[in-house]
């Protein structure tokens, strides 16, 4: 018997419990991660893991212009309503990342709502060079400039191209949309709601880096993010397995039709990402100072999520993401003056 995702078994042995654990540690585990980086002696950090300001070029992080200051006037209380309950959920539960993701989402929704921008204050905050860059493009671009740094290129490739594709597909392709086929009788709405919930998630604040404390905090970030990646990626195996039962197979681990997969995760990226691309392009054009991330991203995951439940196999989508953060990765490798 099999499902409607056609997977061996009816229904994976994970459930609700499972997605919540597991979303939890996706969101807790960098900023632990990044706590215990702290921790390391202070010689090792400053050789290693700290910018300095005599490493960068001199007026790299200098102010550049003036900033429009965001639309003026509040949204219609429909527009506020879903938001503020999510914030307020967040607040309850003290999860301050998920709390300045809400807002940000407010901000994005705010600006979608049509409100007309003010015009520059003297005052405004000015922009910088890396506006509105997402902080692994800053990363490269930092490396690419300063000799010494050179190395944070296989730190930001690493976190790009290997472990993140790695968790996130076992993250939100596997634990969640599996799981959730429990729950809803549609495959449809499960692909479109963990497209959405994945889209959330990279919602980002479109501020400029301008100072060596941002600059580090990069950094830090994307090391704890290539640790925590390894470290949920181990335990969510080693959960489902162990914990849960689970066979390789109910995971899309599995020999059968893997170059087949391997092969549609390629031409399926090579279809999407043009769409991806307009997408970005098109909210540009119409809210130039949001970041249009999300958009593209939620067509990502919808590819993604259609992949994985025709499939069945966890490399095809292995191969479909890594293929979209490589071709970026070198694209701004390539393009980064």
């Amino acid at each position: 018997m099999t499902s409607k995702a056609g997977f061996p078994n009816p229904s994976p042995p994970w459930g609700m419990i499972d997605i919540i654990l597991v979303l939890l540690l996706f969101f807790l585990l960098p900023g632990w991660v990044r706590s215990a980086l702290g921790l390391i002696p202070e010689p090792w950090r400053e050789a290693y893991i700290t910018i300095h300001e005599s490493d960068l070029p001199e007026g790299m992080l200098k102010e550049t212009a003036k900033k429009t200051p965001p639309a003026e006037g509040a949204l219609p209380p429909a527009w506020e309503k879903l938001p503020s309950f999510l914030r307020k959920i967040a607040e309850q539960v003290n999860n301050s990342e998920l709390v300045k993701r809400i807002r940000i989402a407010e901000e994005q929704i705010r600006l979608a709502a049509g409100k007309k921008a003010a015009p520059p204050k003297e005052n405004a905050e000015p922009e910088t060079p890396f506006q509105g860059e997402h902080p692994l493009t800053v990363l490269i671009l930092v490396s690419k400039r300063v000799p010494r740094l050179t190395w944070f290129l296989a730190l930001a490739f690493a976190a790009a191209v290997v472990t993140a594709p790695f968790a996130e597909e076992l993250v939100f392709r596997v634990v969640l949309l599996r799981g959730l086929l429990r729950y809803i009788p549609s495959a449809f709405l499960t692909i479109v709601l963990q497209a959405l919930f994945f889209a959330f998630i990279h919602i980002r604040s479109p501020e400029g880096v301008n100072d060596i404390e941002k600059l580090n905090r990069i950094l830090t970030g994307v090391g704890a993010m290539v640790i925590s990646h390894i470290l949920l990626t181990l335990f969510i195996l080693a959960w489902l397995r162990g914990v849960r039962h689970a066979e390789w197979r109910d995971l899309g681990f599995t020999r059968q039709g893997l170059i087949r997969g391997i092969l549609k995760g390629v031409g399926l990226f090579l279809l999407v990402w043009p769409l991806m691309l307009a997408a970005q392009r098109i909210v540009q054009a119409v809210m130039p100072q949001a970041v249009p991330d999300p958009v593209p991203i939620f067509i990502l995951a919808l590819g993604l999520g259609t992949l994985f439940l025709r499939t069945r196999q966890f490399a095809a989508n292995l191969a479909m993401h890594i293929s979209l953060n490589f071709v970026s990765f070198c694209g701004i490798l390539l393009l980064a003056r």
